[in-house]
């Protein structure tokens, strides 16, 4: 596997760990 790959993969996947985490954060204030 590509290291660029990789790296964009994990950052996707922060990005929409950040994005759930900010729905939440609205849903349950």
């Amino acid at each position: 596997m590509n290291v660029s790959q990789s790296s964009s993969a994990v950052r996707e996947h922060l990005y929409s760990a950040i994005q759930l985490q900010c729905t939440l954060d609205v849903a349950c204030s």
